[in-house]
């Protein structure tokens, strides 16, 4: 990159800063707290996978293998 390039990269990121912000505040703004449920609940699925309930938590099962790895 040259100092050129650096320079005019720079410059764009300036300006960009304060737009993203008044974005990003907008857009938290307008969350509620149902639809921000929606949201996290959608990280924990993977397409095409389906599992059955579980009867437990699956903390016992955690633990011995937390116990096997040390």
């Amino acid at each position: 990159m040259t100092e050129t390039n650096a320079s005019n990269w720079m410059a764009q990121w300036r300006a960009a800063g304060p737009a993203l912000a008044s974005v990003r505040a907008e857009e938290l703004a307008l969350l509620d707290e149902s639809r921000s449920a929606v949201i996290a609940a959608s990280f924990f699925i993977v397409p095409g996978e389906e599992r059955p309930a579980s009867e437990t938590s699956g903390l016992v099962e955690q633990q011995a293998i937390f116990l096997r790895a040390r």
